[in-house]
């Protein structure tokens, strides 16, 4: 029968388990072991960092920017009835805008007004399989810069908006 003393000694104090191990006690004390590396390893204030530790976060590019997968009722119906600019870029880099021809630059002034009158727009490009040509990219920049809503279409007269 165990007695008191041999219950409060030290796990590797053997003959005061009667020559045996207790695997219990061991498993508690791999446990702590485990607990003091990890409580080492946060900062000495808590889990936060200080204020000097902290590093800004990083500023995300236009490219990576995600749109959010769902649209809410609102969101919709606002989309609905702001002025609307449809945008469609061909396999070459050639550009309509409104059904009509027009080169880049006039591309970033017309989503700048877009953007003034709260507009939403409505792009789609030739071959959406294929790798965008770079000036599709750079719409799609300015569509984000600009923080415009936009709908993606695969039909060249927009009627799958």
């Amino acid at each position: 029968m165990p007695t008191i003393s041999s219950v409060t000694t030290p796990v590797c104090d053997v003959a005061a388990t009667h020559g045996r191990r207790d695997t219990r006690h061991l498993s508690r004390a791999r446990w702590c072991g485990i607990f003091a590396l990890l409580a080492g390893a946060l900062p000495a204030s808590g889990c936060k960092p200080a204020e000097s530790e902290r590093t800004p976060p990083r500023p995300v590019p236009a490219d990576e920017v995600q749109a959010p997968a769902t649209v809410d009722r609102n969101t919709a119906e606002q989309l609905e009835r702001a002025p609307k600019l449809r945008i469609w870029v061909f396999a070459t880099g050639a550009i309509e805008v409104d059904g009509k021809p027009v080169e880049l630059d006039d591309v970033r002034k017309a989503l700048e007004e877009l953007a003034v009158q709260s507009g939403a727009v409505l792009y789609g490009r030739e071959s959406p399989s294929a790798e965008p040509h770079p000036n599709a990219m750079q719409i799609i920049k300015w569509v984000v810069e600009n923080q415009l809503p936009i709908r993606l279409c695969k039909e060249r007269d927009f009627s799958d908006a």
